[in-house]
């Protein structure tokens, strides 16, 4: 790791445990930090693209963090792939929370959307950018949860089931933003449900390809 990646990730780091919940996924917040370790304030032009890149490492972080407790489960070895991707997404969002519960949460889905939170940035210049992050992103935790699930389908299969479970995630994620029920126990309701729907529709389009 060059010298730069080390001084990018302990702002980031920082960033993440600190100043995000104060201020928000935003330039201010990457300078802050910066300023804090002893680098120039000037070290978040290393992030050229913005505050995005803190969406960014948070959601990879957290996938990587979703996998180890995934993986240490105790009956982990004998769950049906369907439980795997319940546990998995319910892991994941949890680990969310403290940003969901803040708010800032919906601001990082905005930046993703819209480009910007910034006031003196120009919001399309980032937008397709930033889309294409966000969907990345999605599709980085769909492709963990679906190797956690045991998946080794080659064939058009390999596609639908990250569909799948990326549309799972999403409309959990958004369901879980107005959430007020105590531990988000509605939130874990309405993913059991979008599970159990799921498998049931890949159950129904395996019995059709397997008529013709």
């Amino acid at each position: 790791m060059d010298q730069d990646k080390q001084i990018k990730r302990q702002i980031l780091e920082l960033a993440t445990d600190k100043y995000i919940q104060e201020k928000g996924w935003t330039t201010d917040t990457l300078a802050m930090s910066a300023q804090e370790l002893g680098f120039s304030v000037m070290a978040h032009s290393l992030f050229p693209r913005g505050a995005i890149e803190l969406v960014e490492f948070v959601m990879l972080q957290t996938a990587r963090q979703m996998s180890d407790t995934v993986r240490q489960l105790d009956n982990y070895s004998r769950m049906k792939p369907k439980e795997v991707v319940e546990h998995a997404i319910k892991i994941h969002l949890q680990l969310l929370s403290p940003f969901i519960k803040s708010g800032r949460w919906s601001e990082a889905i905005a930046l993703g959307l819209f480009g910007s939170n910034e006031k003196d940035t120009f919001p399309f210049s980032s937008l397709i950018t930033n889309s294409t992050s966000s969907l990345y992103n999605i599709a980085v935790i769909a492709d963990e949860i679906c190797f956690l699930a045991k998946s080794t389908d080659t064939d058009m299969q390999w596609y639908t089931k990250r569909a799948g479970i990326a549309a799972i995630y999403s409309a959990t994620q958004i369901h879980m933003l107005a959430d007020q029920s105590p531990g988000y126990d509605d939130t874990w309701a309405f993913l059991h449900q979008k599970v159990e729907e799921g498998a049931a529709f890949h159950e129904t389009v395996l019995l059709i390809v397997q008529l013709f």
